[in-house]
C-alpha cells in the first residue's frame, strides 16, 4: 500500500531500522483472502509493544483495527501508563480508526496492545508539534 511501511509479526524492534515489536513470540499474522488493502492483513500482538523511534514532540497516532472474519477486542496503552483505547470491539466485517495524541520525550513511541482478540490492521503516526 502507498504511503505505509509493511510491518509483519516476525519484525523485531531493530534499532536501526528504528520500529517493531519487542517480543516476536507474543504476535501472529493474518491475510484475509478475497480481501485488499490496508483491511486484508493485520497483526495480532497478544500483550506485546509495537515500538517506534521518533523525536521528542507531540504526536497524532490512528489505528485501524478490524477482522473480516471474526469479531475483535483491542486494548492499547501507549508508553506504559496511558490508557487510549479499552475494549475496543468491532463486529466480524466491522473496521474502525482510533486517532489520539502521543507526547514522546526521551523514549521511543511505544504502543502496548492486549485484549481478547486485537487486530492491527496500520498505524499512522503523525508528528503534530
Amino acid at each position: 500500500m502507498e504511503g505505509y511501511i509493511k510491518v509483519t509479526a516476525a519484525d523485531a524492534y531493530d534499532a536501526e531500522r528504528g520500529y517493531g515489536f519487542t517480543d516476536c513470540s507474543l504476535v501472529t499474522g493474518r491475510v484475509r483472502e478475497g480481501m485488499h488493502g490496508l483491511e486484508a492483513d493485520f497483526c495480532i500482538p497478544l500483550g506485546t509493544s509495537f515500538v517506534v523511534d521518533v523525536p521528542g514532540g507531540t504526536y497524532l497516532v490512528s489505528i485501524l483495527l478490524g477482522d473480516a472474519a471474526v469479531p475483535t477486542c483491542t486494548t492499547l496503552r501507549t508508553n506504559g501508563e496511558r490508557l487510549v483505547l479499552y475494549m475496543r470491539c468491532t463486529a466480524a466485517g466491522q473496521f474502525v480508526r482510533e486517532t489520539f495524541t502521543v507526547d514522546v520525550w526521551g523514549e521511543p513511541l511505544k504502543l502496548i496492545f492486549s485484549g481478547i482478540t486485537p487486530r492491527v490492521n496500520a498505524v499512522d503516526i503523525t508528528r503534530s508539534s
